[in-house]
């Protein structure tokens, strides 16, 4: 009788040791299947899946390696069009980055070309008497000199059946970089860099133009993208931020107007704070003057809080990878210069 209780204690004991093993193993799969990490990876597409546990520099998920590497950004874009659009497709943000930037390059260099073409066949034809005869040709050898450089990587591109680039980085811009983000939010429409001018008659890029149409997601969130900048300390990021608040007129940023919030407390803290980080020569003579009239017409206390704070972000900034790694204190992309392999880099 003694042996079958015992027997009987034991079974029941087992019972609900298993049950409890049972419960603590489908606890520790009910965790599993809704972590963080899971999540990323069930979530992502399934041409470029997520390592959810690896991450940019902004702790951003990125993809494992490519199903098909890059093509070299050197090449023509009718090169490169066929590979970028299926990377894109599938979620690679560097690919995305570099579509949209070669996509609206080439576009501009179109309409350059048709407008110097019509300029020259209404010059012909002796239309616009009044307008006079010189200034006609030396806009249209203006016109075919800015697209020249690009004329020969954009040949073969043909504005219609080009993808549809706003709507694929905008599915893809939450995987990009600070650094991505930044650059598509200062490009103008032509692929060169919004830049401040460093003097007067700085060159920029092909010029302002009433067909430049800054992306509707990037109106969006462009002023977001730049404060996300300067807190990743991008110096590209502080220049855009420099333009935003200026009071003053700043020549050369005409592509820049959705993004004018007149604000001269931040202009100052940014530009003093650009000034200390790579010197006068960087900021240049026209920040420089709108710097000094905006700090005029501050009150001792403004000026000093300012000063402050530029002195703290100026430690900040150099405590980061991204202002120790520019060299010589230069920002990246000369006045002008085309970015063309949007890579996460400052």
């Amino acid at each position: 009788m003694l042996v079958i209780a015992l027997a009987w204690v034991i079974s029941i004991a087992g019972f609900y040791w298993y049950r409890d093993r049972a419960q603590v193993a489908d606890s520790d799969a009910t965790t599993e299947a809704h972590s963080p990490d899971n999540e990323l990876i069930s979530n992502a597409p399934p041409d470029i899946p997520m390592t959810g546990k690896e991450g940019n520099r902004d702790g951003l998920p990125v993809p494992v390696p490519r199903p098909t590497p890059l093509p070299d950004a050197a090449l023509p874009l009718a090169q490169q069009l066929e590979a970028l659009e299926s990377l894109a497709g599938a979620g690679d943000p560097e690919a995305s980055c570099r579509l949209h930037v070669g996509v609206r390059r080439c576009r501009m260099v179109t309409q350059r070309l048709q407008r110097a073409e019509q300029m020259q066949a209404s010059l012909e034809r002796g239309d616009n008497v009044r307008i006079n005869e010189d200034l006609m040709l030396l806009s249209i050898a203006n016109a075919l000199e800015q697209t020249r450089a690009l004329a020969s990587w954009c040949e073969g591109v043909q504005p219609i059946g080009l993808p549809d680039t706003d709507t694929l980085v905008e599915r893809n811009i939450e995987r990009m970089s600070t650094r991505q983000k930044v650059l598509l939010a200062m490009t103008r429409q032509d692929g060169s860099i919004i830049r401040l001018p460093r003097y007067l008659g700085s060159p920029g890029g092909l010029g302002g133009s009433t067909d430049f149409s800054y992306p509707q997601f990037l109106s969006d969130r462009a002023y977001t993208i730049l404060q996300e900048g300067i807190r990743h300390a991008d110096p590209l990021a502080l220049e855009g931020m420099i333009m935003v608040h200026s009071p003053s007129w700043i020549p050369g940023i005409e592509e820049f107007p959705r993004l004018s919030l007149p604000n001269r407390r931040e202009f100052v803290r940014h530009a003093l704070l650009m000034e200390r980080l790579y010197g006068e020569d960087q900021v240049g003579t026209v920040v420089q003057a709108a710097l000094v009239r905006n700090l005029a017409l501050m009150s001792p206390a403004e000026r000093e809080e300012a000063q402050r704070w530029a002195e703290r972000e100026n430690e900040r900034w150099l405590a980061t990878t991204s202002a120790t790694a520019v060299p010589g204190g230069e920002v990246t992309a000369a006045p002008g210069g085309f970015e063309r392999d949007c890579s996460d880099r400052p």
